[in-house]
């Protein structure tokens, strides 16, 4: 008898065992079933296209990167975006179910973009790789009417100019040039300022700032009014980029301001000064090495009114210049002194001494020296 109620007691407990068993079971089962959590994944086809060469005048090309959901969970793409204003892309917005496709269209638009290329799309989604970078990439070929003409690189900007050319600029007068930019190798915005600018010229970007792709000019203006100078001007002006130096970045602008002898009449012209010059040329022979030599050339004003020297310059900072006088009246006669310094020159020598004046038959005369440096 006491056999048997031990066996019945073990039969009990072992019931109530099963039973708790069964009840942890069931609620363990739900988790390994039905997952309560889980994620999406982004797994795009290929991450990179290459247009190879495309012609610039024949308008926009697109290509579509088509991806997969990989995941548990609904894809959302919260934003697809460009690094550059020439490329804009459209993409399925609707949630992309587990095992589903989607797609992303980028289009570029290579017009006024000569020459490689190469741009980034930027993919944020819901994804557990939040962020994917696509690139495209290829070659524009110009196609005639576009800012091929914009040889020069400045940081990113293109030129069509690094030089402004104003040609003559009779006293008293003001010329203006535009000079024609893009930003062009860039794909953020471009400000563009300038530095070491002279007092008789004005310079502006318009716009000052140029998004990318978008295009501008620089207008530059020269003031003969504002300077106090003749003949041959040059003018360098540095361009900064987003307010940073780059290397080569001068634009130099220059101009020959002249007298303005068009509204003389025959009666001023018979008045007028006339410069004469009892030599033109000087040679100064042999000469050693480390040594000042001075010359003298003499002016004389044959002519009835004063004769005013605007301007003496020599083509070598080895030769000074100085006019006794910039005022010689009718029948008077005044020196130009040179100093030859030969410290450094060895051989031949030739250089030029260019004489500004009033005078409208020889407003510009050219004076010479010449001769032989050796060595000690």
């Amino acid at each position: 008898m006491p056999a048997t109620g031990c066996s019945a007691s073990n039969r009990q407990q072992m019931k109530k065992i099963k039973i708790l068993l069964l009840i942890t079971i069931s609620f363990l089962a739900p988790c390994t079933i039905y997952p309560q959590s889980g994620k999406a994944v982004i797994k795009f086809r290929t991450m990179q296209h290459d247009f190879g060469e495309i012609e610039e005048n024949k308008g926009p090309v697109s290509t579509e990167f088509v991806f997969s959901n990989e995941g548990t969970l609904p894809l959302v793409l919260g934003s697809v975006i460009p690094t550059c204003g020439c490329t804009s892309p459209e993409w399925t917005k609707q949630p992309i179910m587990p095992g589903k496709l989607g797609s992303i269209n980028v289009k570029f638009d290579p017009r006024n973009r000569p020459g490689p290329f190469s741009k980034s799309i930027k993919v944020n989604s819901n994804a557990e790789n939040p962020v994917v970078i696509l690139t495209i990439k290829g070659n524009v070929k110009s196609g005639g009417n576009s800012p091929a003409e914009l040889r020069f690189s400045i940081g990113g900007l293109k030129l069509q100019n690094i030089h402004a050319a104003f040609g003559t600029v009779l006293k008293g007068n003001v010329q203006k040039k535009s000079i024609e930019v893009m930003n062009g190798l860039s794909d953020t915005p471009l400000t563009v300022s300038f530095k070491k600018v002279q007092p008789h010229i004005a310079i502006e970007m318009k716009p000052s700032t140029l998004n990318p792709g978008e295009r501008g000019v620089i207008e530059i203006e020269f003031n003969s009014n504002k300077l106090d100078d003749w003949d041959y001007n040059v003018n360098r002006i540095e361009i900064l980029i987003n307010n940073q130096q780059h290397k080569d970045n001068l634009l130099t602008a220059t101009a020959v301001v002249k007298e303005d002898f068009s509204k003389l009449t025959p009666e001023d012209l018979l008045k007028a000064p006339r410069i004469s010059f009892d030599t033109e040329k000087i040679n100064f022979g042999t000469m050693p090495q480390n040594k000042k030599t001075e010359f003298e050339y003499t002016l004389t004003n044959t002519g009835s009114s004063d004769l005013m020297i605007r301007k003496v310059r020599a083509s070598c900072g080895c030769t000074a210049v100085e006019p006794e006088t910039n005022i010689i009246a009718p029948g008077k006669s005044a020196k130009i002194k040179a100093v030859f310094n030969s410290s450094g020159k060895s051989g031949s020598q030739r250089y030029t001494i260019t004489v500004i004046s009033n005078d409208p038959k020889r407003y510009k005369k050219i004076l010479w020296l010449e001769g032989n440096v050796i060595k000690d």
